[in-house]
Parts: structure tokens; sequence; C-alpha cells
């Protein structure tokens, strides 16, 4: 290749990254106006807001817990297991496909009739009976669907190993529950307040 073609594709390559450069800082300006707008409408919207989480306790032991409504059922992390010293409860032969917050999981296998204890706005504590869904936490068991989940799969882990008892749609349907986002409670069965 000549001199003056390489200076040729030189001067292009410099044309192209300069226009790119272009396009991304008209890009970051409308995106910068579009969140100023958003501040000054809705600056709710913007604003940290946690997780939907419980107090409560299985087997007398302290448990987090995640309200996730995009979960299928309910699931609990065998490291909770463990340390409420429930592994003869768990059914082996009975493992499913989850979809959680991080991603499908594949379960290995199903606690049937837990009793877990929730605390109440009036700190008074109840029991409420439910079926888990058992998740080994010590491996990874995302069944990975796109790259995008790839890159998010780290972030994604912080998050959900917050949380020991993930509590899905299932319970909230069985225990007709209504979570009010003005008061910070979880109302279930009608006439059961759990602060949130």
């Amino acid at each position: 290749m000549s001199n003056i073609n390489k200076k040729k594709n030189y001067d292009n390559n410099i044309n192209n990254i300069n226009n790119i450069n272009n396009i991304n800082n008209i890009n970051n300006d409308i995106i910068n106006k579009n969140k100023l707008e958003a501040n000054e409408i809705i600056p709710e919207i913007l604003l940290y807001s946690k997780l939907i989480n419980l107090t409560g306790k299985i087997n007398f032991i302290p448990t987090r817990i995640l309200i996730d409504t995009g979960a299928t059922s309910c699931i609990i992390f065998k490291s909770l297991v463990n340390k409420c010293k429930l592994n003869h409860l768990i059914d082996i032969k009975s493992y499913n496909l989850l979809q959680g917050i991080n991603g499908l999981y594949c379960s290995i296998g199903t606690i049937w009739f837990l009793e877990i204890e929730l605390k109440t706005e009036n700190n008074n504590w109840i029991s409420i009976p439910i079926t888990v869904d058992v998740i080994d936490n010590d491996n990874d068991f995302t069944i990975k669907q796109n790259k995008l989940n790839e890159l998010n799969k780290t972030n994604n882990k912080k998050i959900i190993n917050n949380f020991e008892l993930i509590l899905g749609i299932g319970f909230l349907r069985l225990y007709k529950a209504n979570i009010d986002f003005l008061s910070n409670t979880l109302t279930l069965n009608n006439n059961i307040k759990i602060k949130i």
C-alpha cells in the first residue's frame, strides 16, 4: 500500500472517530436534558428505593427475606437451609426451573412444608407455612440466556446474595397480598399487616 493510500485511510479513520464523538456528544446532551426534565417533573422517581424486604425468622434464626413479584415461586438458599438445620427436609427428587431477579435457576430440591415467622407492624410474630424451592448459592446455577445476562451476573449476585429467602408470586397470591408503597406495608389475608 502506498503512502498516499495509508494517509487517506488514516484521514478516513480520524474522520470516522470525530463523527462518532460528535454523535456521542449530541446523545449525551439529549440524555442530560432528559434527566434534568425528569428531576424537575418527577424527582421522586430518581431517589434510591430499597427492595421490598421483610424481617423474618426460621427455626428462631433471623432471616433476610425479599418479596419478588418476578419470582415464580418461593426460593430458599441452601446456606440458610444449612444454618437452620433443615437439610433432611429437602426432596431432591423434586427440582424445578425457577425465574427470579437473577434469571433462570435450576433448584436442587423442594421443601414442601416450611414455617416462616414474619414480624407484624405491631412487633408481634406470625407463623406462615410455605413451600420453597432450594437453590444452591455456593454454585452458579444461572442459565445464561444472552451476553447481557453474563455482563450483569456479578452485579445481580450482589443484590440477590443480600437475601436468604425469596417470597415470589405464588406466596403473594396464596396469601392475597397487597403491597401499599405509601405506608410501606404488606397486608396478607386482608388483615395481617407487615412493615416492609
